[in-house]
């Protein structure tokens, strides 16, 4: 058995990491092209190209926010009851 370079090693490393940040970027394209206001925004984008970029951030960083502090972006279905609460009490 051939034991990898270091340079094997690294092209390895480099291919990983260059995936996961083309995969990143694709996502977020994906998302704000399906974001209804980008789209509505892009239709003037020659006057005011701000309004699509500004759309556009909002729907790729609201989502992305609120998983990185739990919460789903997703809302619940409606006559669903609002979820438990998680046990922990609050000192005052």
């Amino acid at each position: 058995m051939r034991l990898r370079t270091s340079r094997q090693t690294w092209d390895s490393l480099l291919i990983t990491v260059l995936a996961f940040i083309t995969a990143l970027v694709i996502s977020a394209i994906i998302i704000a092209i399906a974001d209804d206001r980008t789209r509505s925004a892009a239709g003037y984008f020659f006057q005011y190209p701000q309004d699509t970029f500004t759309y556009a951030g909002q729907a790729i960083g609201t989502p992305t926010v609120r998983c990185s502090r739990g919460r789903s972006s997703i809302p619940a279905p409606p006559g669903t009851a609002p979820p438990a609460p998680s046990g922990r009490s609050r000192r005052r």
